[in-house]
């Protein structure tokens, strides 16, 4: 039996080319409004937020424009530390939803402080309260899901976001890079997924570490929450170097260790850490390299592309492998225990 999430993972490359169209075709009235800003502020929740975080980082990488990301559910319980901590922001609010309760409080607030300000929301479900307080939404409807967790919507929502950076972009030709990826991702999907099969297959009594750094570091988490979400398994994440400075003490022959490389600066460093690691039992997945490297149990090897789709290619990997892992456990991957699609008051 196939669940409703194996398609909206293992096919989300025909959505996400749907998406990048989208945002696209909405090219004049998105650039009128990140022409009049140099400060760009993303609040998001759940995978929204590491969603953002990836994108803040790659506005400060490509563009001239300031770019911050911020935790809804943080913001909400501290309102007034931001009553006067931007200048001429513009909101890029993403949210499969449009209607999680911590982001509505913070985004009535931010219109308080801020009334010149504009909101630019990408979302999925069709006539949501924070449609109703946007300047522009880009509607996004076929890119959710019929499951709970928020797998083929992060991706998408991701390329939306992706898509606007490209739009200001000055270093990276992203609109090249996503075009690029999605004309072949079918064919990556299919790859990894027998690999996937394969490991997860030899997974007993396991612990998956994520490890990643820069652009696609927010991309890297999601894809550890992903495993937690939907295989109810124990995964946590790191900064690739913060590994070894204590939560490397936990590393044995039960460690499944995935390495998401964005950069090929860091192709020594990483690749050193990974020996650090399987001397102590851990075995070794690296993902995104150019080529496959001897140190790895397993290689997902990935042609050379920027860093934000090497990001988001790391998630599409831990997304199969919590959609196997929680088939491996006898679970519904559709539907994990008490976990909604958003929360509401």
């Amino acid at each position: 039996m196939k669940y409703n999430s194996y398609t909206e993972i293992h096919l989300s490359y025909v959505e996400m080319k749907k998406v990048f169209e989208t945002v696209l075709s909405k090219r004049k009235e998105i650039e009128g409004l990140l022409n009049d800003t140099n400060e760009i502020v993303l609040f998001g929740c759940g995978s929204s937020y590491w969603s953002s975080l990836t994108i803040a980082r790659s506005f400060n990488s490509n563009t001239d424009k300031k770019a911050y990301a911020y935790k809804a559910t943080e913001v909400s319980m501290h309102l007034e530390d931001f009553k006067q901590r931007f200048h001429h922001p513009l909101f890029l609010i993403p949210s499969r939803s449009g209607a999680s309760q911590e982001l509505l409080i913070v985004m009535k607030a931010m219109k308080e402080y801020y009334p010149d300000s504009k909101i630019l929301l990408v979302s999925e479900y069709l006539d949501n309260p924070m449609e109703k307080m946007a300047d522009l939404n880009v509607s996004i409807p076929f890119a959710d899901e019929i499951s709970v967790c928020q797998t083929r919507s992060f991706n998408c929502l991701t390329i939306a976001l992706l898509t606007i950076v490209g739009l200001v972009s000055h270093q990276v030709n992203l609109h090249y890079e996503i075009s690029h990826y999605l004309d072949y991702a079918q064919e990556l999907y299919e790859r990894n997924e027998k690999i996937v099969q394969e490991i997860v297959s030899t997974m007993k009594n396991q612990e998956i570490v994520a490890l990643g750094s820069g652009v696609g570091y927010g991309a890297m988490i999601e894809g550890a929450y992903i495993v937690v979400e939907m295989a109810q398994d124990r995964a946590s994440f790191y900064h690739t170097l913060e590994y070894r400075h204590g939560p490397i003490v936990c590393t044995n022959d039960n460690t499944y260790l995935f390495i998401c490389h964005t950069n090929s600066r860091n192709t020594q460093l990483e690749v050193d850490m990974a020996k650090e690691s399987k001397a102590m039992g851990a075995k070794i997945i690296l993902c995104g390299f150019e080529e496959e490297n001897e140190i790895a149990d397993y290689n997902l090897p990935l042609d050379a592309c920027c860093e934000e789709i090497k990001g988001l290619y790391f998630t599409s990997i831990l997304q199969s492998v919590a959609y196997y892992l929680a088939i491996h456990k006898g679970l519904n991957p559709d539907q994990p225990k008490d976990l909604v699609k958003f929360i509401q008051y």
